[in-house]
């Protein structure tokens, strides 16, 4: 059928005209389409058909896509190559076991920590708190973190050298 303002060939499930919006209306008797005109024929006697044809893919959706691509890519490498240079493999076998957290208990330096282990872990945080002469003493905290290839970890604090707190998550 062709819309009956534009001459615009309207597929069955056209509800109006994309062209022009003109809805056809009850009753309208769809228009046929001629064939090619035949040799000596006048354009003017052939009715105009448009034919629909998709539109060109926008370069700005396929430049975006590229971005997202690449900005995807970048993201990947600073993740694992930042995990590489902490010593942290996503892959690796376990570092710390839930036995070896057992054994681990308050007041331990971190070299006995680390022995036990048998991994430096990773250092968190450290802050040096100072005291009040003749009063307090000054106090340096550290924590550190093992990290399996699951996810599972252990987390420790010291204070002058010395545990004060441990966790651990999905150690086996």
């Amino acid at each position: 059928m062709q819309c009956p303002k534009c001459n615009y060939l309207l597929s069955d499930f056209d509800t109006e005209c994309p062209r022009c919006a003109k809805m056809p209306t009850p009753g309208e008797s769809p228009q046929s389409i001629s064939p090619p005109p035949t040799a000596g024929a006048s354009s003017q006697d052939t009715p105009q058909v448009a034919v629909a044809t998709p539109a060109p893919t926008s370069k700005n959706a396929v430049a975006g896509c590229i971005v997202l691509f690449i900005f995807g890519f970048i993201l990947l490498s600073v993740v694992f190559n930042s995990a590489g240079r902490s010593g942290f493999n996503p892959l690796s076998a376990n570092v710390v076991t839930m036995s070896e957290y057992n054994q681990i208990e308050y007041g331990m330096s971190y070299a006995q920590v680390v022995e036990i282990i048998g991994d430096p872990g990773e250092e968190l945080s450290s802050n040096q708190m100072p005291g009040i002469r003749g009063y307090t003493p000054s106090i340096t905290t550290v924590m550190y973190m093992w990290k399996n290839g699951g996810g599972a970890n252990m987390n420790a604090m010291f204070q002058n050298d010395k545990l004060v707190q441990k966790a651990q998550f999905g150690l086996r």
